[in-house]
C-alpha cells in the first residue's frame, strides 16, 4: 500500500506541476495530500530521473515542459504495470524501477496520470450531477483558486457544467454570485442534505475564456506570447484556443478576446516573465 500511494502521489505531483500557474510548496503539499518535507523528496526524485523542476521569480515551483526528452518512451508492458500498480502493489516486478526512471510528461506516462485524473473527474461529475438533480447544496472540498492562490471549501448551489465539462457553473452562497469553478481544482465534492434556496438567482451567464461570468465591466484583451507561454495557456485555459492565432511574421501567438476581469491574465503573465506582452 505504501508503494501504491507513493506512485499515486508522484503522478498527482507531475499533474500539479504541469498545470500553470506555478505554485508554492505549501499549496502543492495540500493539493496532493502530503507534507512539504515529502514534496521536497519527490521533487528530488523527479529531478534525478530527468525532470527540469524550476522556480519562477516568486519562488513558486513548476515543471519546464520544454526541457523533457520526448524520446524516452514506455513500452506497452510498462504502461500496463503502471495501471495495475494503482490497484495492486507490484513489489517484485523488475519493471517497477525502470518506470520511475522513465516517467515523463511527453510520453505514455502522461496517459497513466491522465487516466487517474479522468477517474477523479468522473467521480466529481457524478456527485455534482446528483446535487443538480436533487437540487441540493454541495461543498467543493479544498478548492484551489488560481486567482487568490488560496485553498478552501466552497459551499455552492450547482447549476450546470460548461459544454466541455472543464468547469462547474454554480451560485456561491457566501458571495452571492455566480462563479465558474475549474473541475481539476476540486479535491472532492460533498452533497449536503440542505436544499437550494437561491434558484431565482441562478442566471445563465456565459463565461469569458478565463471562466469569469460577470458583465458589469468588460475589457478587450490583446495578449502576445511565446510558444511556451501559449502551450501553458491552452492547457490551463482551453477556452482561449479559438481566440488565439499565430503571427506568421514574428512567430508569436496573439490572444484577442473580451474578458470580464484582467486578474487571471495578469497572474498568468507574472509566472512567465518576458514571454507575454499586453498590446
Amino acid at each position: 500500500m505504501h508503494n501504491q500511494n507513493k506512485l499515486l502521489r508522484l503522478l498527482q505531483l507531475i499533474s500539479v506541476l504541469q498545470a500553470s500557474p506555478a505554485k508554492t510548496m505549501k499549496t502543492i503539499a495540500k493539493l496532493i495530500g502530503s507534507t512539504e518535507r515529502t514534496v521536497y523528496r519527490y521533487l528530488d526524485l523527479l529531478k534525478a530521473v530527468g525532470f527540469k523542476v524550476e522556480k519562477d521569480t516568486n519562488h513558486k515551483v513548476y515543471i519546464d515542459n520544454g526541457s523533457l526528452d520526448i524520446k524516452q518512451m514506455f513500452t506497452t508492458e510498462e504502461i500496463k504495470l503502471i495501471q495495475e500498480s494503482i490497484k495492486v502493489v507490484a513489489k517484485s516486478s523488475p519493471l517497477k524501477d525502470s518506470i520511475i526512471q522513465k516517467l515523463s510528461l511527453n510520453n505514455e506516462a502522461s496517459l497513466a496520470g491522465n487516466n487517474l485524473l479522468k477517474v477523479h473527474l468522473s467521480n466529481l461529475v457524478e456527485k455534482v450531477t446528483k446535487g443538480i438533480q436533487e437540487r441540493k447544496v454541495i461543498v467543493l472540498k479544498k478548492y484551489y483558486s488560481a486567482n487568490s492562490q488560496q485553498i478552501s471549501d466552497r459551499q455552492v448551489e450547482p447549476i450546470k457544467f460548461t459544454d466541455n465539462y472543464t468547469s462547474l457553473v454554480a451560485y456561491e452562497i457566501s458571495s452571492g454570485r455566480i462563479k465558474y469553478f475549474n473541475l481539476e481544482r476540486i479535491t472532492d465534492v460533498q452533497v449536503k442534505t440542505q436544499s437550494m434556496t437561491n434558484e431565482s438567482k441562478h442566471e445563465d451567464v456565459k463565461p469569458d475564456v478565463f471562466g469569469f461570468g460577470e458583465k458589469e465591466k468588460s475589457y478587450e484583451l490583446v495578449m502576445k506570447m511565446s510558444l511556451r507561454a501559449w502551450l501553458f495557456l491552452k492547457d490551463e485555459y482551453p477556452m482561449t484556443i479559438p481566440y488565439t492565432k499565430k503571427d506568421k511574421k514574428s512567430g508569436d501567438y496573439i490572444l484577442k478576446t473580451t474578458v470580464y476581469s484582467l486578474v487571471p491574465a495578469k497572474r498568468f503573465a507574472k509566472g512567465l516573465p518576458g514571454e507575454i506582452e499586453f498590446l
